[in-house]
This record gives C-alpha cells, sequence and structure tokens, in this order.
C-alpha cells in the first residue's frame, strides 16, 4: 500500500514516455466513437439544438475526417440531419424570421451555424437571419453576452464574443460586409482591452482576435499569453485559481 502510495504522488514527476503514432491515433478513434455515441443518444431524446451535443461533436468530427481517424457516417448524418431543425431551424425562413424562442444567440444560434458550415451547409438567407441576429446582439463596447453560467463548461465572455464573431463572418450576406467589418473591430478591441481570468477566457480571446481578423504581432502574443498559463504538470494555472474562487463562491 505504502509502495503504490509513493508511486503514486511521483507519478507527476516521472519522465512521460512520448505517445507512438499508432497510440494516438487509437486513443483518438476511441474517443470519437464516446462522443458520437453520447451525441447520438441526446438527438434521439431532444429535439433543441445543442451546442456540447450537437456542434461540438460535428465540429469533431470534422477535424476527425480531416486527419484520417474514422467517424461513424450514418450516425453523423442522423445527428446532423436533426440538429439544424429545431432551435436553431435552418429550413424554415418562416421559423427563423418569427422565432419565438431566442434564447441565448451568440453561444447557442452561433456553435449552431458554425457547426452547420464544418458539414457542408451553404450559406442561404435563412442562417442570414440567424447571422444578423447574433451580431445585432452585440454590445456597444464590442462584447457579446451570454446567459449560460455553468462553470467549466460555459460561461465565458469571451467564447460568446468568439463563437459570434465566426458564425458573423460565415453568413452575414455579403451587402453587409461594412457592418461586420465595423462589428469586428469593436470586437477586436474588447478582445485586445479586456483582462481574461479563465483558461477558457485566454483561450478563446485568442480564437476570437483570428477571426476578427487582428494583427498577427496581436495573435502572437495573445497565443504566448495563453502557453504561459501552463504549469510544469500540465495544469493550468488559471484554471486553478478559476475553479477554486467557483467551488468558494
Amino acid at each position: 500500500m505504502r509502495s503504490a502510495l509513493i508511486l503514486f504522488l511521483l507519478l507527476p514527476v516521472l519522465p512521460a514516455r512520448a505517445a507512438s503514432r499508432e497510440e494516438i491515433r487509437s486513443a483518438a478513434t476511441r474517443a470519437v466513437a464516446l462522443v458520437q455515441k453520447g451525441s447520438s443518444g441526446f438527438a434521439q431524446m431532444m429535439q433543441c439544438f445543442s451546442c456540447h451535443d450537437h456542434g461540438l461533436p460535428l465540429l469533431m468530427e470534422h477535424v476527425a475526417r480531416e486527419h484520417g481517424v474514422p467517424v461513424d457516417e450514418a450516425a453523423a448524418s442522423q445527428v446532423a440531419a436533426k440538429a439544424f431543425v429545431g432551435t436553431t431551424n435552418l429550413s424554415s425562413l418562416d421559423q427563423a424570421v418569427q422565432d419565438p424562442m431566442i434564447v441565448d444567440p451568440a453561444p447557442s444560434d452561433g456553435w449552431a451555424l458554425v457547426a452547420a458550415h464544418s458539414v457542408g451547409v451553404k450559406p442561404s438567407l435563412i442562417s442570414a437571419v440567424f447571422a444578423r441576429r447574433i451580431a445585432s446582439w452585440q454590445r456597444p463596447d464590442g462584447h457579446w453576452p451570454t446567459g449560460d453560467d455553468r462553470p467549466p463548461q460555459s460561461y465565458s465572455l469571451f467564447t460568446a464574443t468568439a463563437v459570434a464573431l465566426r458564425a458573423m463572418h460565415f453568413d452575414m450576406p455579403p451587402q453587409l460586409a461594412q457592418e461586420t467589418e465595423e462589428r469586428s473591430a469593436r470586437a477586436r478591441q474588447w478582445l485586445l482591452s479586456t483582462e481574461p481570468h479563465s483558461t477558457e477566457d485566454f483561450t478563446f480571446r485568442l480564437f476570437g482576435l483570428h477571426f476578427a481578423n487582428a494583427t498577427s504581432s496581436d495573435v502572437h502574443h495573445a497565443a504566448q499569453e495563453l502557453l504561459a498559463l501552463q504549469h510544469s504538470d500540465g495544469c493550468s494555472r488559471a484554471e486553478r485559481i478559476f475553479m477554486k474562487k467557483t467551488r468558494t463562491a
């Protein structure tokens, strides 16, 4: 028992063996299959769009395909077919215009448009309605709000802003290109002037600056600040502090 405890305590400082390509691919394959199982189960039960059970799995599958990791395409198609006919209905112009269930446009509709793009859904008048609604949700100082407050799952204004920027650039109609650029400029200024506190904030500030066409110098600086958070054991210093404050709040 004592020897096992000593080994456990020493694990963080023991030299790690680099994983082989085969091990990495095997781990990724198992992870993709597990996420797809959960996503398929959610899709069978729920009618609403979920960024965590529809959007993010669809994005994961897109990345997996790019790297040759196996994807259950039948299951992916079933989830995609149901994902965009619920609260973010990309099949009905009438529902998009008269939407009676506007919940949290930046993260909810935003993730839906980003996920739709990843599976090849082309911009349309319907997606433009959602993108215009997301754009109009921007606050005067440049950020997008969110009512979601479920750390560490979702909570960050930086995430809402980055996702809204991405969706806006994908689906705002070309006729509104000047508005899109003006909103991007305000978002870029907010991202540069607002202090991030958690790893989530630092990560999506980096994404947001990239989506907002920030200078390479600003993007590089944000990336370096994110990298600097990591401790030698792999954990982020910011996340430790943030979660400690969350638990004691």
